[in-house]
């Protein structure tokens, strides 16, 4: 929903308010600039090459692309990834 306010100017501004997710994976993934990527809530590795990582998180694929890509470390349900980072995707 837009949002009309008013700024220290005296113009109308128009925000965006956005609503909560109706369903959450548990999936939640924090990036570092381009070189690093801490996901926590995934279930298992798909798919772990140099340019390619893919994680399952509940329904969701997370799919990162990359150039050196590597596991830094792991454990149940988190993991880090580190290289240069050139995309992420969700499926």
């Amino acid at each position: 929903m837009a949002e009309k306010t008013k700024s220290r100017d005296g113009r109308r501004r128009q925000g965006l308010q956005l609503r909560p997710p109706v369903a959450f994976s548990g999936l939640r993934m924090e990036l570092f600039g381009n070189r690093q990527a801490v996901i926590e809530g995934c279930s298992g590795i798909l798919e772990y090459e140099s340019e390619l990582v893919r994680v399952r998180a509940g329904k969701t694929i997370l799919r990162i692309k990359g150039r050196g890509l590597h596991i830094k470390c792991m454990d149940s349900a988190s993991l880090v990834v580190e290289g240069v980072l050139l995309s992420v995707e969700y499926t």
